[in-house]
């Protein structure tokens, strides 16, 4: 046990559900102390020090039951977070342990181990907090295990990435040019777009807040995407549907064209394709493989090192400001991964 046994724990709370992109008064900030005395057997305390502000985290807003329960009005905001295991009453996660947890919008979390939704990933000395959320994080990691185990990509086909420039997006970009695809990325604005041609080294870019995306879809390759790399849903998912070509593999990554709604994410109009192309569209989640992520992220760390997967932080700071920060990731105010860095010892 560590010899403070109170925190002073500032948390966000739901305060109400939000309509649409969330704003500020969605939130209230709580205070008040935390104990590690309290800690029951299994359970840690964890001083989160960064957080990522992650499309999905607005679904947990929602009153709609999906996988992981849905947040009740004064529950703290979950989010992922790189956190310090300040005390512990579980054997295999001792003081001082760097890991990956849902610490959420908070200083401090008691984290259950045998009740969690996403399991503890820990990191030795030698990686840092900021790294293991940014460069080496849970987003590479998803779009690691989504290309390889789900998209299974050939050399040679051809790759199409929506949502391209985010954090996850872009890896998983990269990742396809590593194995020898043609990717095309599908981004908005100027200079997301110049980023994914010029350091990323995408063979193709569609700008969709200048161009028709279908139409340059069926320019750049009609008929002939082998796989859909999916971020976004909503109209981006039909204009691929349409233009895949036969055997073609889609991955639903994530869906934030519909995030800000509160009811069901619509599908595509014309499943039929489906059926008649004899394609694969499967959801994923990284969590399906964790006795992998020591191999995939060493890997991961390797390309890194070798310049081979590009990376870009948007780095913000103090856990009183998250829920200005928030709405950001929603509005394409953000470049890159959008970090918050919640303590000063980080």
């Amino acid at each position: 046990m560590t010899k403070t046994n109170a925190f002073h724990n500032r948390r966000w709370a739901l305060k109400r559900r939000p309509n649409g992109i969330p704003t500020p008064q969605d939130f209230e900030l709580r205070e008040g102390l935390i104990s590690a005395s309290d800690l029951q057997p299994g359970q840690v305390l964890a001083h989160n020090l960064y957080t990522i502000c992650a499309p999905d985290q607005r679904n947990w807003m929602n009153e709609q039951i999906n996988f992981h329960p849905p947040l009740k009005i004064g529950d703290t905001i979950l989010g992922p977070t790189i956190s310090r295991i300040v005390a512990s009453r579980h054997p295999s996660y001792p003081e001082g342990t760097l890991a990956f947890t849902l610490g959420g919008w908070c200083d401090y979390a008691v984290i259950d181990i045998a009740s969690l939704y996403v399991p503890l990933i820990t990191y030795p000395d030698t990686v840092s907090p900021f790294d293991a959320l940014a460069v080496i994080g849970i987003n590479q990691l998803t779009a690691y295990f989504g290309v390889n185990k789900v998209c299974q990509p050939q050399p040679g086909e051809v790759m199409v990435v929506s949502g391209a420039a985010g954090s996850t997006g872009s890896a998983a970009a990269q990742i396809g040019k590593i194995k020898g695809c043609r990717v095309i990325g599908i981004a908005g604005g100027r200079d997301k777009c110049g980023w994914l041609l010029d350091e990323c080294g995408l063979d193709e870019v569609i700008d969709y807040k200048a161009e028709n995306v279908e139409q340059r879809l069926r320019s750049l390759c009609g008929d002939k995407i082998n796989i859909f790399y999916d971020n976004v849903g909503g109209d981006m998912l039909q204009a691929a549907l349409n233009n895949m070509a036969f055997r073609g593999r889609i991955a639903l990554c994530g869906m934030i064209s519909g995030y800000t709604g509160a009811g069901n994410i619509k599908g595509p109009d014309n499943f039929m394709r489906m059926v008649h192309g004899t394609l694969r569209m499967e959801g994923f989640t990284p969590l399906l493989w964790p006795s992998e992520f020591p191999a995939a992220t060493a890997e991961i760390k390797s390309w890194v090192d070798q310049g081979r997967l590009k990376h870009r932080e948007d780095v913000r700071e103090g856990l009183e400001n998250l829920p200005e920060i928030y709405p950001d990731l929603y509005r394409g105010k953000n470049i890159g991964t959008l970090i918050v860095k919640l303590s000063d010892g980080a």
